[in-house]
C-alpha cells in the first residue's frame, strides 16, 4: 500500500488518526515520517506533564514545528507558566485550550492575551487559575471566547475578592456555553445578570432559590444540565421562568428526598436525563416513576438500597427510555422489576447491581431488541442454568434478538462461571456481535473458554477475564489478544 497510494490519499487517511497513531506511523519509514509529521495533521495535540518534562525548549520546538496549524491544545500537569508561553506565542490560530491539574504557582491563564482567536477554554483540577487578572485577559484579549468549562474540587478561584464575581458574570454574558460543575458554583454566579447569548448551561445548585435565579438570567437556554445538593425543601413552591427554547434538560440529585424533588421533575421542561445519587425507598421510587416525563431517555438510580421485594407491582417506565442504571445494592431482582424493565423495548443500555437471577439474562436478551450494552454487577446467585438458557434465546424472543456490543458480568460464583458457561454464552446468537466482553471471578476458566470466545465472538475487540490467572496461562491470553 505504501508504494501504490499517492501522497494525497495517504495524507487524507492519516488525517483521520489521533496523535498516538500518527506517532506510530511516523516510525514506519522515511516516507511515512514525512507524511505523518505534516503540521496540518497535528491541529490537535495532547501534552502530558506527568510523562515528560515540559521545558521551554520542548514547547518552543513544538510551536516552531506546528506554528499556525495548531488549533487545539490539551495540557495536563502544567507546572511552569513560562514554558506555556513559548508554545502559545507561536500558535496564533489556537481556538481551543484545555488545562488539567495546573499547580497553584502556575498562573496558566496569564498568557491568554496571546490567544486572540481562542473560542473554547476548559480548566479542571487546577488551583488559583480564576483570578481578577485572568478574567480581565479573557474579557479584553479573547473576544471570540464562547465556550467556558470549569470543573474542580480545589480552591481554584479567589472568593474573597468581590471583583472576581462581577468580572466572571460579565464574561458569562458574552458566552454561548458555560459549565461550572462544582458544589459552590452559584457563589461564582452570584452577580449574574441577563445572558441572552447563553444557550448551554451546566451548573450545580444548593437550593431552589439559586436554581430559579440563574434560570431567570438565561432566557434563551436550549440545553440545561443541573446538579442539586441537599434537601431542596422549597421545591414545592417552585415557579420557573419561561424557557421557550429549551430542548434538553438533565437533572442530577445528590442526597435529595423524593417528595422535595418531584415538583422540580414535573416543572422543568424537556427533561431527558434524571439521576439520583443516594438512598431511596421503594415507595419514593414508585412516586417518582409515576411522574416521570414521557420523553425521558436516561434514568440513573445510584448508590441506593431500594428493596424491590416490598411491592407487588412497579409503575411502568417511560417508553422512550434508552439508558437505565439501577445501582441498588444487596437486594433481589424480582419478577416485577424484570417486567418493568423489559416493557421498555427501546432500551439500549442496562446496568443492574441488584442480585441477578437465572430468569434475568434470557428475559433481558429476548425482550429488548435494541439492547447494545448489558452490565450485571451482582451475579452471585446465577447458576449454570442461566447460561444454558442463552442457547435457546431464539425460541423465547417475540421480536428480533438484540445486536449486543458489550456484555459485562461481575461477582459470579465459582461454580457458575465455568468453561461450559462460557461455551453456552458464545453459542448464543447475541454473542456474534460482541465487541467488548468482561467477565469477573474467572478462577475456574481454562484455555478452552478462550477457544469458545474466539469461535463465538468474531467481532470482539476487547476481552477482560478478571481472576483468570489461576488456570489460564498468560501466554495463552497474549496469543488470544494478538490474534
Amino acid at each position: 500500500m505504501e508504494n501504490i497510494l499517492p501522497d494525497e490519499l495517504l495524507t487524507q487517511i492519516l488525517s483521520e488518526l489521533d496523535q498516538t497513531s500518527l506517532g506510530r506511523c511516523a516510525q514506519l519509514s522515511r516516507r511515512w515520517r514525512r507524511l505523518a509529521t505534516q503540521p496540518r495533521l497535528w491541529r490537535k495535540i495532547r501534552i502530558d506533564g506527568y510523562r515528560c518534562s515540559l521545558d521551554a525548549e520542548l514547547m518552543a520546538r513544538l510551536g516552531d514545528w506546528l506554528g499556525d496549524s495548531l488549533q487545539e491544545i490539551s495540557i495536563k500537569c502544567l507546572k511552569s507558566n513560562d514554558n506555556l508561553r513559548e508554545l502559545l506565542v507561536r500558535a496564533e490560530n489556537l481556538t481551543s485550550l484545555s488545562i488539567h491539574s495546573a499547580s497553584e504557582s502556575c498562573c496558566a491563564l496569564r498568557y491568554l492575551g496571546l490567544c486572540r482567536n481562542l473560542k473554547e477554554l476548559r480548566v479542571s483540577e487546577s488551583r488559583k487559575l480564576v483570578t481578577e487578572d485572568s478574567l480581565n485577559l479573557l474579557l479584553y484579549s479573547c473576544p471570540e471566547l464562547s465556550v467556558l468549562e470549569i470543573s474542580s474540587l480545589d480552591d481554584f478561584w479567589d472568593d474573597t475578592n468581590p471583583r472576581v464575581g462581577r468580572l466572571f458574570s460579565t464574561l458569562v454574558s458574552h458566552l454561548t456555553s458555560l459549565s461550572v460543575c462544582f458544589a459552590d458554583a452559584t457563589k461564582l454566579l452570584r452577580d449574574l445578570t441577563k445572558c441572552p447569548r447563553l444557550t448551554s448551561l451546566n451548573f450545580a445548585f444548593p437550593d431552589i432559590a439559586s436554581f430559579v435565579r440563574i434560570l431567570r438570567c438565561t432566557p434563551n437556554l436550549a440545553c440545561l444540565r443541573a446538579t442539586g445538593y441537599n434537601s431542596l425543601d422549597d421545591a414545592a413552591n417552585l415557579q420557573l421562568p419561561a424557557l421557550p427554547h429549551l430542548r434538553r434538560s438533565d437533572l442530577i440529585f445528590h442526597e435529595a428526598r423524593a417528595e422535595t424533588t418531584m415538583p422540580l421533575i414535573q416543572r422543568v421542561p424537556a427533561l431527558k436525563v434524571l439521576s439520583f445519587c443516594g438512598n431511596m425507598s421503594v415507595t419514593d421510587y414508585q412516586r417518582i416513576a409515576q411522574k416521570l416525563p414521557a420523553n425521558l431517555t436516561h434514568l440513573v438510580l445510584f448508590r441506593s438500597e431500594t428493596d424491590w421485594t416490598q411491592v407487588d407491582s412497579l409503575p411502568p417506565l417511560p417508553a422512550s427510555l434508552r439508558y437505565l442504571v439501577l445501582e441498588t445494592w444487596g437486594v433481589d431482582t424480582t419478577p416485577q422489576l424484570i417486567g418493568a424493565i423489559t416493557a421498555c423495548s427501546a432500551l439500549e443500555h442496562v446496568t443492574l447491581a441488584s442480585s441477578a437471577t437465572d430468569d434475568l439474562l434470557p428475559a433481558l436478551l429476548s425482550r429488548l431488541p435494541r439492547l447494545r450494552c448489558l452490565r450485571l454487577t451482582d451475579c452471585r446467585r446465577l447458576t449454570s442454568q442461566a447460561w444454558a438458557n442463552l442457547r435457546h434465546l431464539q425460541s423465547l424472543a417475540a421480536s428480533p434478538l438484540p445486536d449486543l456490543h458489550e456484555f459485562r458480568i461481575e461477582n459470579c460464583s465459582e461454580s457458575s462461571l465455568t468453561d461450559e458457561a462460557v461455551a453456552d454464552l458464545c453459542a448464543s446468537p447475541v454473542a456474534r456481535g460482541l465487541r467488548r466482553l468482561q467477565l469477573h471471578s474467572c478462577n475456574q476458566l481454562t484455555a478452552a473458554s478462550l477457544a469458545s470466545i474466539a469461535s463465538g465472538c468474531p467481532w470482539l475487540s476487547e476481552l477482560k477475564l478478571l481472576g483468570s490467572h489461576r488456570l489460564i496461562r498468560q501466554a495463552d491470553l497474549q496469543a488470544f489478544h494478538s490474534a
